[in-house]
């Protein structure tokens, strides 16, 4: 059986294209975002101060011309600045003042005693050992009271809700992983380093919970193995994914971008595309040629009626059409979509009377007409359930 990673199961959430593509499909690419690469460099300057805590304290000095050399070392052409109105230093900058303000907030870096850095761990789901994932935990603390805490560094410039975190499956799943390792695991704190805001957060599960947890990520893990398409879903993400030649939702953009202007507008595809905007923009325009004819006909139909109740008529004569006016003043019953105690009271009313058999239903219809014939004393009784309505109509008539 495969083993999964809290990145892969999140990868299918995200795209299950991209999942396929990577996971499953073994297709590799270099390509990464200057946010990963400069989240990378921090992890290493985190796991070098905190691996030779008990020899030496690295100075806050030290620690940055570490970062630096990791990055020249590490930087290359593989690595995609999305931003264009930013540049690699720009992201190196924010490295440096994360590690200022982490090492500032910490020191002496005496908060308990590690236990495990970069730690990599297997996580057993289900009592059969069927589903398994591998994790890797960026730091592993036992403070002096006993409590296990799991850290997890965050480089993002996006701040989760206490909420979020606290159905976060990634450490929770690590919570579970360690458990497995020592036998004192009783109480767990989940913390997260959001270190771009100098900010700590942290959670705490249950023993239901973490069941719960398992539960639902085996669910997943049979929904992806079950899965038979694997299609595109289309988000904020994509300006990171490098399987864009590979991705029916952005294939042709990738293969447009590049073109100078004068091709551009003569590829097949585009050309495609700018016609049925042109249409588009065809039937919208009309639409509002539509909606200003339906406002000056509306105009006339009002007119048409004054003119109707001044003289007297119903029919208004033209040349080769006449207008037809309807003025209509009738009780209104209640309707049951709008008002359906008022109509259930109604309903039961005529009923009651054994008129209810002579209109079918309540009906404004059959209602208006039998009212002429039924006695005063029943019209008293639902008299308070009518309302007048006056409806004026206007007809095209052809000769």
């Amino acid at each position: 059986m495969p083993v999964y990673s809290h990145s892969s199961l999140s990868a299918f959430e995200t795209c299950p294209l991209q999942y396929k593509l990577n996971y499953l499909d073994n297709i590799k690419r270099d390509e990464r975002g200057i946010e990963a690469f400069m989240g990378s460099r921090f992890h290493e300057a985190m796991e070098k101060l905190y691996r030779d805590i008990n020899f030496r304290i690295y100075a806050l000095e030290e620690l940055l011309d570490y970062y630096s050399k990791q990055w020249e070392k590490e930087y290359n052409d593989s690595v995609i600045v999305v931003n264009p109105e930013r540049k690699p230093e720009d992201y190196k900058k924010i490295g440096q003042r994360c590690i200022e303000s982490y090492y500032k907030r910490y020191y002496p870096f005496n908060q308990g005693r590690v236990l495990g850095l970069e730690r990599q761990i297997m996580i057993d789901l289900d009592k059969e050992g069927k589903y398994k994932l591998r994790g890797y935990i960026d730091r592993i603390v036992q403070t002096e009271g006993g409590t296990y805490e799991i850290h997890d560094y965050k480089t993002s410039g996006y701040l989760p809700e206490q909420k979020k975190l606290d159905e976060d499956r990634q450490l929770a799943l690590y919570q579970i992983g360690i458990g497995g390792i020592w036998n004192d695991v009783e109480r767990v704190r989940l913390v997260w380093h959001y270190v771009v805001f100098d900010k700590e957060m942290s959670s705490s599960r249950t023993n239901e919970e973490l069941t719960g947890l398992r539960n639902g990520t085996v669910e997943l893990i049979k929904k992806i193995e079950g899965a038979e398409k694997f299609p595109p879903t289309e988000s904020a993400l994509c300006k990171w994914c490098p399987y864009w030649d590979l991705c029916p939702a952005k294939r042709h953009l990738l293969k447009v971008a590049s073109l100078p202007t004068n091709e551009y507008k003569n590829e097949p595809g585009v050309r495609l595309v700018m016609k049925y905007a042109e249409l588009e923009k065809a039937k919208s325009d009309l639409e509002e040629k539509k909606k200003a004819i339906e406002a000056e006909e509306e105009k006339v139909a009002e007119a048409a009626i004054e003119f109707a109740e001044k003289e007297g008529v119903s029919v208004i004569d033209g040349p080769g059409a006449r207008l037809r006016v309807e003025i209509k003043d009738e009780l209104r019953a209640p309707a049951k979509s709008e008002d359906a105690k008022s109509w259930e009271a109604l309903r039961g009313l005529l009923i009651k009377e054994g008129k209810y058999e002579e209109v079918s239903t309540v009906n404004n219809n059959m209602l208006n007409y039998r009212l002429k014939a039924w006695p005063k004393e029943l019209l008293e009784k639902i008299k308070g359930f009518l309302k007048r309505q006056v409806s004026k109509t206007v007809r095209l008539i052809k000769k």
